[in-house]
């Protein structure tokens, strides 16, 4: 890096005790940057709030930023919360019993101020089952390096399906997630995609294929608990992109795949987690 660029970490948490000290404890141990720490408690009743304090004062050469909210927000609501009391230069948000890898923080940084027009840059992931054992590696499936915005919507569309990956997969420049306004919070499952579309559709991405962050798979995980969501806001979010940019035409075979896929998922987080 030709400077030491500031990140904001943003880390939305509602009943999050169970895995949230190893979720922040991988994101302090992070380097190469200024860093700061967003945190949004939305009214935990399981001591969430004492785990992100102890973890403060245990690394209290980090920037922290920790608040609870004064009403519930809900899911979308805490993440806006925690996106506009960012004051970095490029910001993260993840999930409270996600985990981010060495030096991934370092290389995204580095990934976006190689591609200055790049307005998202996103890794590869491990899912973890409840138990922490890792279950497989999810690439990307796109080319190492930029891509440009048609090939990226255009194969996410057609699937109903985010190979871009969990919101801890990307970053983003925070300017351009405040230009265009925030997360919709009238989305639920959806909702990272259609802020990473947003992002790339006049520009594009940065992919880096190597697993830098960490997804964990488990029943009281919000992924798992809005997947009824999934098909209602694809047929949403296809509206809002398929157009002569990005032309989108499913066949019938194509929705039967879609439908196998959606059953498949919640089938995976049903057993594993």
């Amino acid at each position: 890096m030709s400077q030491a660029a500031k990140v904001s970490v943003c880390i939305p948490v509602y009943n999050g005790a169970m895995y949230l000290r190893k979720c922040l404890e991988s994101v302090v141990t992070q380097t190469g940057m200024q860093l700061e720490l967003v945190v949004r408690d939305d009214g935990s009743k399981d001591g969430s709030l004492d785990v992100i304090n102890s973890v403060a004062r245990a690394f209290s050469h980090v920037e922290w930023n920790i608040a609870q909210n004064a009403t519930h927000r809900g899911m979308v609501g805490n993440w806006n919360e925690c996106l506009r009391e960012a004051s970095g230069e490029f910001v993260k948000m993840m999930g409270q019993d996600d985990l981010l890898l060495p030096g991934c923080l370092h290389r995204q940084v580095n990934a976006l101020q190689e591609n200055p027009s790049a307005e998202l840059c996103i890794t590869a992931t491990n899912l973890y089952s409840a138990t922490d054992m890792k279950i497989f590696t999810k690439r990307r499936k796109w080319r190492e390096g930029y891509n440009d915005a048609a090939a990226v919507i255009c194969d996410c569309l057609c699937r109903a399906y985010n190979p871009l990956g969990e919101p801890v997969t990307g970053m983003a420049r925070r300017q351009s997630m405040l230009k265009h306004g925030g997360y919709d919070e009238s989305l639920h499952y959806w909702v990272d995609v259609d802020m990473w579309f947003q992002l790339i559709q006049n520009s594009g991405c940065v992919i880096l294929r190597e697993a830098l962050c960490g997804f964990r798979i488990h029943r009281k995980a919000a992924s798992f608990k809005i997947q009824a969501d999934s098909h209602k806001e694809f047929i949403e979010i296809k509206n809002r992109y398929s157009n002569n940019s990005f032309p989108i035409h499913l066949s019938r075979l194509q929705w039967l795949k879609i439908h196998l896929d959606n059953l498949a998922r919640w089938t995976f987080y049903k057993v594993l987690g």
